[in-house]
């Protein structure tokens, strides 16, 4: 998505694309490799989407409330400050930085029920989704949230969605590559 025009109809793109490919990977997958780690300290693909679901879950009221306040002034594509470029480059899929996951953010659990977690992150993100549509149209630069997990960090809008869109896609394609890790069960 870094790149891209940054707009609320691109974000919510990248949502439904997101959800589209978490459907395509787990949809076939049995409870066993769903739930299969390719090591003690990597994650498994239920672990990836629970790191998702606590993570965009902790963002999504802030969101919704900043973007139901936002001014409807100002049209994309919307142009964020160095902070809010360096957040988005670093979740991208592509990054070669690699953040450490907070305590607060990581898998809740070591084994995960498919169909309810799935069901989680689908309604996540139709929700993630809704909160673009409601965006458009409104100043997503000017209007900022506090992290949930750290008050004193605080992003804009429209960084912040961006940001978290293609989070999810960096670690959909993490959970791929689990399913492509030498051991991984065959179904």
């Amino acid at each position: 998505m870094t790149g891209v025009p940054h707009s609320a109809q691109a974000y919510a793109a990248t949502y439904r694309q997101a959800l589209a490919d978490a459907e395509v990977l787990v949809v076939p997958l049995a409870a066993a490799q769903f739930n299969w780690k390719p090591a003690p300290d990597r994650w498994s693909v239920a672990e990836c989407l629970d790191h998702l679901l606590r993570v965009g879950e902790s963002y999504l009221p802030v969101l919704a409330d900043a973007v139901a306040k936002a001014e409807r002034t100002a049209p994309p594509p919307f142009r964020y400050g160095f902070a809010g470029r360096l957040f988005i480059r670093s979740m991208s899929p592509n990054s070669a930085l690699k953040l450490p996951t907070a305590p607060a953010m990581r898998p809740t659990a070591s084994s995960f029920e498919k169909e309810e977690t799935l069901a989680a992150f689908r309604t996540m993100n139709e929700r993630f989704v809704a909160i673009c549509e409601d965006a458009e149209g409104r100043d997503l630069t000017r209007a900022r949230v506090s992290s949930p997990f750290l008050k004193l960090l605080r992003f804009q809008v429209g960084a912040l969605l961006e940001a978290l869109a293609v989070h999810e896609l960096r670690h959909l394609a993490q959970a791929r590559r689990v399913t492509e890790a030498p051991g991984f069960p065959a179904a």
